[in-house]
């Protein structure tokens, strides 16, 4: 399961970890913003996100929801590296507790361990003049959250926006408020959509 790209967008790094296939895409992007990581990919991409990871100084990490394939090596880089991991505070329990997935789930990301997260307040400011604000979004999880940089005109999606059709949905998704949270989030002021699953040769979505 190798790297799929590696991204570098007006400062922004990142790569695409996983598998893919013409029927599935199970690959995640894990990015990086000066020394800030957001989301860890799923466990069973340790080895490249770690890498990763080591290339340059990090000092924290933000997570957007408590899916595996985006808190997945949490448990890690908090035991490797003791770097300090923020999440939604809906999410915290469940990455604290630990939470069901399937053999499927195990399969395709690998095993999710537990770990200890702080609420995220609702801005993060960075180095560089960096300030990322976090906007709830619910309905792919409950806990679903973007992080918006407003001056800069980036919205760290998560997984609000895949792809412009949904192949499939998990059990624990609601139709209902992904809708609203898109409509939600189409009032913010961004150019530039950064998703954790997909990205075009220019490494990023933009709008005009």
């Amino acid at each position: 399961m190798p790297v799929f790209e590696n991204i570098d967008f007006e400062g922004i790094e990142g790569i695409r970890v996983g598998r893919t296939n013409r029927a599935l895409n199970t690959t995640c992007i894990v990015y990086r913003l000066g020394d800030t990581i957001i989301d860890t990919g799923p466990s069973n991409q340790w080895a490249h996100v770690k890498k990763f990871i080591e290339e340059r100084d990090v000092d924290q990490v933000m997570i957007t929801h408590h899916h595996e394939d985006h808190s997945g090596n949490g448990s890690r880089i908090q035991q490797e590296m003791a770097r300090p991991i923020y999440m939604p505070p809906s999410g915290v329990d469940k990455v604290r507790k630990g939470f069901h997935t399937s053999l499927t789930q195990k399969r395709t990301w690998g095993s999710f361990r537990a770990f200890e997260a702080e609420g995220i307040p609702e801005e993060m400011p960075l180095k560089d003049g960096i300030l990322l604000k976090a906007v709830h979004a619910p309905g792919h999880s409950h806990d679903m959250t973007c992080f918006l940089e407003p001056n800069r005109g980036w919205l760290f999606s998560g997984d609000v926006y895949i792809a412009s059709r949904t192949k499939y949905f998990r059990y624990d998704e609601n139709i209902h408020d992904q809708i609203a949270s898109l409509e939600r989030l189409l009032q913010f002021d961004f150019e530039t959509l950064l998703c954790s699953h997909q990205s075009d040769r220019s490494r990023a979505f933009q709008y005009p």
